[in-house]
């Protein structure tokens, strides 16, 4: 699945996260994210969640994978792991919030992306799990 784009709600942050079902264990999902930053500094926390309507996900301790810089910006990338179910569930609806902990940073889909969730689900989801 390509990546998915979200933006902070002030417009100063990127999200890119994307999902890598494990061939090897069908209840494993891999969540892989960058924070892509005009800044150097390392955005600090311990939780991501996903909101999405009731449907909540919590990536606790996301594991620091590497930092690099990308033209003019500073990408963060991070891994993480949920369950086949959890991701089914967001799915179900666009809308999308993403946090992390105590930070103050709240990111939103793209357009794009709400525009293509639904037929993510009732063409992917609903046909393989």
């Amino acid at each position: 699945m390509k990546p998915i784009d979200f933006r902070s709600q002030n417009g100063t942050l990127q999200l890119q996260i994307d999902f890598t079902v494990s061939t090897v264990d069908s209840d494993s999902v891999i969540v892989n994210f960058s924070v892509i930053k005009n800044d150097k500094e390392k955005l600090k926390f311990e939780e991501m969640l996903i909101q999405n309507g009731d449907s909540k996900l919590t990536l606790e301790s996301p594991e620091y994978l590497y930092f690099e810089k990308r033209k003019k910006n500073y990408l963060s990338r991070y891994t993480a792991k949920c369950t086949t179910q959890q991701l089914i569930k967001l799915f179900e609806s666009s809308k999308w919030v993403i946090g992390f902990n105590d930070n103050d940073s709240h990111f939103l889909p793209s357009k794009k992306f709400t525009k293509n969730c639904s037929i993510l689900n009732e063409e992917v989801f609903s046909v393989y799990f």
